[in-house]
């Protein structure tokens, strides 16, 4: 998940970039582009070293890593 995405945003637009055309120059769909820029999808491994290298900053200056909460199936019964 993104750390801020308010920040993120900003960045983008620092560089002079709309999110379309950040996305196509990073090689993303605008799709999902979009759903990582909005919280609402977490990158896969290519697709955040793509919006990285675009930014040109590292993982964790963008990026945080979130546990899935995983039901307890026994817990359930």
């Amino acid at each position: 998940m993104l750390r801020n995405i308010e920040e993120f945003s900003q960045m983008i637009l620092k560089m002079g970039f709309s999110k379309r055309a950040f996305a196509r120059q990073c090689g993303l769909t605008e799709s999902t582009f979009n759903r990582v820029s909005n919280g609402k999808q977490s990158p896969r491994a290519n697709t955040a070293k793509k919006i990285c290298d675009g930014l040109e900053l590292s993982f964790d200056d963008i990026f945080i890593i979130k546990e899935k909460k995983l039901k307890d199936k026994r817990s359930e019964k």
